[in-house]
């Protein structure tokens, strides 16, 4: 794989690099990656090979020390959708710090006293990338265009939480997952996967459905063909974009963690639903319901599973979203809902040339949020 880079700053031993495809050493960084802040759900991702290459336009900022890759830091460059607007934005993903880099921190004047002058260049150098992303694309852009930066981040990461106050993010909404099982799940009449002349008059549905959130893309919807519908009478009632996925958990916080890791795969046959080190799931984004069918969502969230021949579905939603209530209200999400507890997640944007009533938007209303993005 030919590699576009250029450097962008130096300190001693350390080296910042932009890089337009990812290296060998950048792909074996991420498979060894745990992601998540101690003390909550640790996991480690697969696929990342295959996942990069299906981002479309990534960037990569690239910390090295000897040659030695020590950091990342991937911007994906997308068109997101907010009411009647389009926005050429950036989402922030693949921010990892190899040890010993990684200190432990837990209050932030801790942490400012540990930045030494290597730390402050590398931010220094970093920082105008922040205010103006397109430079990763190695031209200068309008400085009037609106665009922004957004990225999630789980309440009690402080390291992240300075890192992003430094770059002047701001919190504006925050989002949860939703754990749906079924033992034994079943295909319903009715669910199919959607055919290449329905896209079009789906991606009408679905902008109509999400016309009040921001954030909505449509970049990964269809991905790989597995775009599912439920019709009723030849009409579409419900739909989802459901992907398989496989994370490796390495821990799961309290007593009922304890029970999902430790105890539950030791019982003969529970390993062939859950299995910890092999974790399946189908992870759900582009959801849609017509009105007044909301209730045809829980036998095509049963489908998915059955279809992706797992027992799981995972669903991010704005926390304070219409979506996530109605699914709320459906009913029984599964035995497995009840041994994992929600967390709430920040969702942060650095805006660049946005009023201050144009954030307020991003504030007061829902935002979309993309599975893609979470595995």
């Amino acid at each position: 794989m030919k590699v576009k880079q250029r450097e962008i700053a130096k300190y001693h031993k350390l080296q910042v690099q932009v890089e337009q495809e990812p290296s060998q050493d950048i792909i074996n960084h991420l498979k060894n990656t745990v992601i998540g802040t101690p003390g909550r759900l640790l996991y480690r991702l697969t696929g990342i090979e295959k996942k990069i290459k299906s981002l479309g336009t990534c960037y990569f900022l690239v910390l090295r020390k000897l040659s030695r890759l020590i950091g990342t830091m991937g911007f994906v460059r997308r068109t997101t959708y907010s009411k009647e607007n389009s926005y050429s934005s950036w989402y922030m993903r693949y921010f990892s710090i190899r040890a010993p880099l990684r200190t432990k921190i837990h209050k932030k004047e801790d942490y400012e006293n540990k930045l030494s002058s290597g730390d402050n260049i590398i931010k220094d150098s970093i920082k105008d990338y922040f205010y103006e992303p397109n430079r990763l694309l190695g031209k200068m852009s309008d400085p009037n265009q609106k665009t922004y930066i957004y990225a999630y981040i789980e309440r009690g990461n402080i390291r992240s939480k300075i890192f992003s106050d430094q770059m002047d993010f701001q919190t504006v909404r925050s989002f949860t997952t939703i754990l749906f099982s079924r033992v034994n799940p079943k295909i319903h009449p009715g669910v199919q996967r959607i055919k290449e002349e329905g896209k079009t008059d789906m991606l009408k549905l679905l902008r109509g459905f999400y016309r009040g959130f921001n954030m909505y893309t449509e970049q990964y919807l269809f991905y790989e063909n597995n775009y599912y519908l439920l019709k009723l009478n030849n009409e579409i009632v419900s739909a989802v974009q459901a992907n398989q996925e496989i994370w490796e958990i390495k821990k799961i916080p309290g007593f009922k963690g304890k029970i999902l890791l430790d105890i539950m795969p030791r019982i003969p046959g529970v390993t062939k639903i859950f299995d910890p080190q092999n974790f399946r799931f189908a992870a759900i984004e582009g959801i849609y319901y017509k009105e007044g069918y909301e209730s045809y969502l829980i036998p095509l969230f049963e489908s998915i599973c059955a279809l992706t021949k797992t027992h799981f579905a995972l669903i991010w939603l704005d926390t304070d979203s219409p979506l996530l209530k109605t699914i709320d209200k459906l009913g029984y999400h599964g035995l497995f809902s009840k041994f994992v507890k929600r967390v709430e997640v920040d969702i942060i944007i650095k805006f660049i040339n946005f009023s201050e009533a144009e954030k307020e938007s991003f504030r007061n209303n829902p935002a979309y949020l993309s599975c893609f993005d979470m595995t």
